[in-house]
């Protein structure tokens, strides 16, 4: 006489009701949080003094600014901001070599109305064996409203 088992036991399809719960619970995004990305083009002026040479700096750099808040822990509003500036034009003073700059930077700030962003940014000539130079860019963001896009920016570019 054969006696016929099923597939799964009732242990066994109560661990996988389980695990399946929880993956979706996991990748869910809580329901009160919200985020709003806004994307647009901001100019970009400046010069990077020092050795080999002079690099001049022009164009404009796509910023991406995305409010963040959470509701489930009562956290104040924060901007995720990403600023790229690897599509600004940098040439050298003397040799009138095209310079390459490094992707995006990526930040986390508190929402403010205005905010001063600061940070250091590394390039390097186009096509040829050379040492990595540095850059500082810094810009005062100011938000619109609640949203977290930007109303007015400029990207300016010194020596660090």
């Amino acid at each position: 006489m054969k006696i016929r088992r099923s597939l799964f036991t009732s242990v066994e399809l109560w661990l996988l009701v389980a695990i399946l719960g929880g993956m979706i619970w996991w990748d869910s995004t809580p329901a009160g949080a919200k985020e709003t990305t806004s994307t647009t083009s901001v100019p970009v002026t400046g010069k990077v003094t020092g050795y080999p040479e002079t690099v001049f700096f022009s164009g404009k750099a796509q910023v991406s600014t995305t409010l963040v808040t959470d509701p489930d822990f009562g956290t104040p509003p924060s901007v995720v901001i990403s600023i790229d500036l690897s599509t600004v034009r940098a040439v050298g003073a003397s040799t009138k070599k095209k310079y390459v700059i490094s992707g995006p930077q990526i930040m986390l700030r508190t929402l403010a109305s205005s905010d001063f962003v600061d940070f250091t940014f590394s390039f390097l000539a186009s096509g040829a064996p050379a040492s990595v130079r540095t850059g500082n860019a810094s810009f005062s963001p100011i938000y619109k409203g609640a949203s977290a896009g930007l109303r007015l920016a400029t990207v300016t570019i010194s020596t660090p």
